[in-house]
């Protein structure tokens, strides 16, 4: 199969766990879009760079991108930073419950190479760093926007300005 879902027969196109990538639903279903756009004649290359997980555990965890041990084989030069969801006012509102987001930026580019949280709501909040990564993948994407106050989207931005 190509990068564009085409298998070795140039009229079939696979996606799904069949494939072997990210098996979940939501990527199942990105890449049914993206095979038939290409069976109807595009050209569409899949990526899986900014494939968001969720885990809907007690507390829930969302990661999008590299593990740290991914950036560190592939010889990435990164930063990291972490902050926790009581360092913010509104997880200090809601009871300082324990979790927190890390953030991996690539030194020099600001790209974004990871984003994981593990707390309340964390498998909603990763998709503005979802967002981020699609529209450019610069930690500055988030760091520059307005977030409301007091909300738990502050966590993302706290932990994109400990990287600046």
């Amino acid at each position: 199969m190509d990068d564009t879902l085409r298998t070795r027969h140039p009229d079939i196109y696979a996606y799904g766990d069949i494939i072997g990538q990210a098996m979940f639903k939501h990527t199942s279903s990105y890449e049914g879009e993206l095979a038939y756009r290409n069976s109807q004649g595009g050209a569409e290359t899949v990526t899986y760079r900014a494939n968001p997980h969720a885990v809907f555990s007690h507390p829930q965890i969302g990661a999008v991108g590299l593990t740290e041990a991914q950036c560190r084989d592939q010889g990435l030069d990164y930063a990291t930073a972490r902050v926790d969801y009581a360092d913010i006012a509104k997880g200090r509102i809601v009871g300082a419950p324990p979790g927190f987001a890390k953030l991996i930026v690539e030194r020099g580019s600001d790209r974004i190479l990871d984003f994981h949280m593990i707390g309340p709501q964390a498998a909603d909040l990763v998709h503005e760093v979802v967002i981020a990564m699609n529209a450019g993948g610069t930690a500055g994407l988030v760091r520059d926007s307005i977030h409301t106050h007091p909300s738990l989207p502050e966590l993302v931005r706290a932990v994109f300005d400990s990287t600046a």
